[in-house]
């Protein structure tokens, strides 16, 4: 994987994470939050839940952000999307 700056990336805890600055060094790449990333997306030497395990293409966040908004606008598409949850989380316990 390859960071770029104002791209959009999935860490291991499921967070999303924009990459702000890049300068010049061991963890170049700079978010908002003053995490540093290898340019491998590792944090840091050892795993972590904040290294970066997957590009976002900006088309796809910004759905996402849409479909957020739309699932707080609209309790109908929220209950839908519940029901549909519970129903996939009940099955992967079987």
């Amino acid at each position: 994987m390859k960071l770029e700056v104002g791209e959009f990336y999935l860490n291991a805890a499921g967070d999303i994470v924009k990459i702000d600055s890049y300068i010049k060094g061991v963890y170049p790449f700079k978010t908002k939050n003053n995490y540093s990333y290898k340019a491998n997306g590792r944090y840091n030497d050892n795993e972590t839940e904040l290294d970066l395990i997957a590009h976002i293409p900006k088309e796809l966040h910004y759905d996402i952000i849409k479909r957020i908004n739309t699932y707080y606008a609209y309790s109908g598409i929220r209950d839908a999307i519940n029901t549909n949850y519970k129903h996939i989380k009940d099955k992967s316990f079987q």
